[in-house]
């Protein structure tokens, strides 16, 4: 197991590399940082958003919704989001303005 600081280090760093657009770099940190750390909510979140930047939504339908049943209410926006854009991207728009419609209220 490693430290709560070299888990934040190595997430800080995914979010790095999602915002340079280095993807693959990203999921391969977010990745192995979900498998140390299953439970942990950020990293399930980013990890599902990195997979929808690299279109693998069901991968990411998979993360987000494991996400928004353990996140209280305070975490759902984020999620929402996350999930409409994949749901979308499955061309399940129905589904996508829902939960685009939950996003907004939130």
């Amino acid at each position: 197991m490693i430290s709560k600081s070299h888990r934040d280090f190595w997430l800080v760093l995914s979010y790095i590399y999602l915002k340079y657009n280095k993807i693959d770099k990203a999921l391969t940190l977010l990745q192995a940082l979900y498998k140390l750390f299953p439970e942990d909510l950020e990293i399930m979140k980013l990890f599902s958003y990195a997979n929808v930047k690299k279109g693998k939504f069901r991968d990411a339908l998979r993360l987000i919704d494991k996400y928004l049943s353990m996140c209280g209410e305070k975490g759902k926006k984020s999620g929402y989001l996350i999930k409409s854009k994949a749901l979308w991207h499955l061309d399940e728009k129905d589904k996508a303005r829902e939960f685009m419609n939950k996003f907004i209220e939130l």
